[in-house]
């Protein structure tokens, strides 16, 4: 089994309590069966005897959308025009919903742009620091050969 040790044999009512178990955590019915020695036909029989499917439950809707909430950040606010552009879908206001779709498409590609700036920023910072790394060495490596021409070594001797 995945994640517990079987002790003995599960017999009965136990081993469809095990089975459900392990089904609602979300493994496949098909690693169930080989860990429990069912055949599947009578695991998926007992699932629908009992109303253990998981295409019988009930999905509880997510919670209300908060659309009067200060917005923190582009993204959210390309998310929420985005939640009002499938509500306006929902309730059948076509019209309203291509202006949030609208709205989204503009929110999402000044968040793309920002991103790109931000990346072309950092890539000039690092071009830079490369160039100011390149420089430090330049300089390192002429104070060393002065240093060893002060010292009357050739620089085949360094």
């Amino acid at each position: 089994m995945t994640d517990a040790t079987l002790t003995g044999p599960i017999f009965g009512d136990d081993l469809w309590d095990v089975a459900r178990q392990l089904y609602d955590a979300g493994l496949p019915a098909r690693e169930i069966c080989e860990d429990l020695g069912l055949a599947t036909a009578t695991f998926w029989r007992r699932a629908r005897q009992d109303g253990w499917l998981r295409r019988d439950r009930r999905v509880e809707a997510p919670a209300p959308l908060d659309l009067e909430a200060p917005i923190q950040a582009s993204s959210d606010a390309a998310d929420k025009a985005w939640r009002r552009m499938t509500q306006a879908l929902e309730a059948g206001r076509a019209m309203e919903a291509l202006r949030w779709r609208r709205l989204h498409e503009a929110l999402a590609d000044g968040e793309a742009r920002a991103a790109s700036r931000t990346q072309r920023e950092a890539r000039e910072q690092l071009d830079r620091l490369s160039g100011a790394a390149k420089l430090i060495e330049a300089q390192a490596k002429a104070a060393l050969r002065l240093r060893h021409a002060e010292e009357g070594e050739r620089a085949d001797d360094w």
